[in-house]
């Protein structure tokens, strides 16, 4: 596996900007992870201030703020085009453009008052060095018994590099194991209530993915 460069994240928020509206054409109804947002509904409590890390044209926020309308949204996304599509998607939201490795920024206004904070396959772009600080970043922006949705695509670390599509445009990828992530979050100070998986649906000449989806819960 070879490390990523600041070139290649740079190369990766790139190719989501050139594909934002693509990306919310084929995922912001994708049924096999709106079955995951429910699940992450039924948890929910009073919980209703929402932290979406790597928003994207915000299909989590919109789903959410659609079952729970009280909800306050905030979302972050490194994507001007991205951001751009969420202000469209969840009006009602507020939505900034900002590096999901730089949550400590956050952190100065916004310790500790996020009820729920979603994930959604941002985790796939991040190093493991990255995601030791994420998770620490999480555990102070979350709020006592607040819920944390993750969602990432699990397999082995020597999977992980740069994957260019039949447009040449390349997104540098990191698979992450669930051992690690469920380290992280329980060193952290989280418990986690749910686990799934689902096999991503390829080219049957192409390397089966899966997506692990995680709920977990506060409980420092």
């Amino acid at each position: 596996m070879k490390p990523q460069t600041q070139d290649n994240y740079q190369l990766t928020v790139a190719t989501f900007d050139k594909f934002a509206q693509q990306y919310q054409d084929k995922y912001m109804e994708f049924a096999s992870y709106t079955q995951t947002y429910d699940a992450l509904i039924n948890n929910i409590t009073h919980h209703n201030h929402l932290l979406d890390i790597g928003c994207g044209p915000g299909n989590i926020s919109r789903y959410l703020a659609a079952k729970i309308p009280q909800m306050k949204v905030f979302g972050i996304d490194l994507s001007p085009n991205m951001i751009e599509l969420a202000k469209q998607n969840v009006p009602t939201g507020q939505f900034e453009i900002m590096d999901n490795r730089q949550l400590g920024r956050l952190n100065t206004l916004s310790a500790g008052s996020f009820d729920i904070i979603a994930c959604g396959f941002c985790l796939p772009y991040l190093s493991k060095v990255d995601l030791v600080d994420f998770f620490k970043q999480l555990s102070m922006l979350i709020c006592p018994d607040g819920l944390v949705y993750l969602s990432t695509m699990e397999d082995v670390d020597s999977r992980s590099g740069l994957q260019t599509g039949s447009s040449g445009d390349s997104v540098y990828v990191h698979y992450h194991q669930y051992d690690f992530i469920e380290q992280q979050l329980i060193t952290n100070g989280f418990q986690i209530l749910e686990i799934s998986r689902q096999t991503f649906p390829v080219p049957c000449d192409a390397v089966p993915t899966t997506d692990l989806f995680i709920i977990a819960k506060a409980i420092r």
